[in-house]
């Protein structure tokens, strides 16, 4: 066989049965030969040997032309014939499952992004959105291997990055996608250009073995209740880095400031205790206005869910569990947001308490300057 021209071992690979070497080998028959091997394919309805034709070997618009076509033939109900699926997965192409992912926890601002290196059959993907629910965009690389996202990783442990990327197993990092997929619906179904390539990804490591529910922490906390002490600390993630970015959104933070701002500049002076009382209680109108948007509860619950999967294969059970918990307290409306300590305190740490006492005190010495010192 290793005799064959590149043409007549597409020849073979065409009639043969389907087979992960046996499709490399035909890789080097140029793009036209290829083509009309795809339309061939397409005709037979083979789509086990479209899908190996989605495999590193073979040219980029190749791959593309392939994996289109197999969704195709998938869509209108050709199924992967079992035995075939296996041959197209050769001991030869095992890949270690446990370290193909990089993701890291979106957090409270929704910030998602994941990593899947290649796979023998198909080619590695990015995926990231902006925070609160911004335009997700997904990158089609041509090579990141396990080796490389294990360096990227060393590159940025020590680095206090909120949410930074760790590395994981295809079972996350097929959740990772689940979220993400559940984010971009949300905003009306509107897919990145790529997003095929993702999917496809999804299914050849579904294929290898990989498994989401392995990676679900909603699962895994879903008859154990949080215990108090977990649920009146919850404000703890914020300093929890692995947890990722817990910040209002922008509009959310203007808002407040600027009444922040107003109540500082206001004419009757306060005692610095009742100045931050006041201010505090404005964090809390802001926090349960924010967050009593049907929207944004929603929002905020799906990256939280999200942010306990990571968290959970990180080795923070109790931090994943209190996630999932008020994800659950947003979604049920059991709670006024500003009573959970997460929430109230990602307004709160806003405030610039000091700044504006200061500001307050200057304020009335401008009104009348004789008037002692706060």
């Amino acid at each position: 066989m290793d005799d064959l021209t590149p043409h007549d071992a597409l020849a073979a690979f065409v009639s043969g049965a389907p087979d992960g070497a046996s499709a490399d080998r035909a890789a080097g028959a140029g793009e036209p030969a290829l083509l009309d091997a795809i339309a061939a394919l397409v005709r037979a309805a083979r789509r086990d040997h479209l899908e190996l034709m989605g495999r590193p070997a073979f040219p980029k618009a190749i791959r593309k032309a392939a994996k289109k076509a197999a969704y195709q033939l998938k869509s209108a109900g050709v199924a992967a014939a079992a035995p075939a699926r296996a041959a197209g997965i050769a001991l030869g192409d095992r890949v270690d499952l446990d370290a193909i992912s990089l993701v890291g926890a979106p957090g409270l601002a929704g910030r998602y992004w994941v990593l899947l290196a290649e796979l023998p059959d198909a080619a590695p993907v990015g995926v990231e959105t902006q925070a609160w629910g911004g335009q997700a965009r997904v990158t089609v690389l041509d090579h990141m291997t396990g080796g490389r996202l294990r360096h990227y990783e060393r590159e940025v442990r020590d680095e206090a990055l909120p949410g930074k990327p760790i590395i994981a197993t295809a079972d996350l990092g097929l959740a990772m996608v689940a979220h993400i997929g559940a984010a971009v619906r949300s905003q009306g179904g509107a897919f990145p250009p790529g997003w095929a390539e993702v999917l496809w990804w999804c299914e050849r490591a579904r294929a290898h073995g990989a498994d989401p529910a392995r990676a679900d922490a909603r699962a895994r906390f879903a008859d154990e209740p949080l215990p108090d002490a977990l649920a009146d600390t919850t404000g703890g993630l914020l300093e929890l880095m692995a947890a990722g970015p817990h910040v209002p959104e922008q509009a959310a933070i203007d808002a407040l400031i600027r009444q922040v701002v107003e109540t500082a500049e206001r004419k009757d002076a306060l005692t610095r205790a009742e100045l931050v009382d006041r201010l505090e209680g404005l964090a809390d109108a802001g926090c349960d206005a924010y967050f009593g948007d049907p929207e944004a509860q929603a929002r905020a619950a799906r990256a939280l869910d999200a942010s306990a999967d990571v968290l959970l294969f990180g080795g923070h059970a109790a931090a994943a569990h209190q996630c999932v918990w008020v994800a659950e307290q947003l979604r049920s409306g059991a709670r006024l947001p500003h009573e959970i300590a997460l929430l109230s305190r990602s307004f709160r740490r806003v405030i610039d308490y000091d700044r504006a006492w200061e500001h307050h005190q200057e304020q009335l010495a401008a009104a009348d300057p004789a008037a002692p010192g706060g």
